[in-house]
């Protein structure tokens, strides 16, 4: 699952980075093929994982997940400007 501020990237086609992250399952491994979800369960995207679910949680950088498929259409969360 990832924050709502992180959606917008990912139906752009930009891979998961671990700060995106707000929860994960707990035994996701390596080169898994695994969805990526809203806090509200919207289906955003399948890609394969890049970490196993413990660094997911416990690193502060890096990509999580490579994106292989996006179902979420553009716009749908808007994007949000770092101030």
């Amino acid at each position: 699952w990832v924050l709502d501020s992180t959606v917008s990237s990912i139906s752009h086609g930009a891979n998961l980075k671990v700060p995106g992250i707000t929860r994960v399952h707990s035994d996701i491994q390596v080169g898994e093929l695994i969805s990526i979800m809203t806090e509200k369960g919207e289906l955003i995207a399948f890609g394969k994982a890049k970490m196993i679910s413990r660094q997911m949680q416990k690193e502060e950088r890096g990509i999580a997940v490579v994106l292989e498929r996006v179902f979420m259409e553009r716009g749908v969360y808007p994007k949000i400007d770092n101030v």
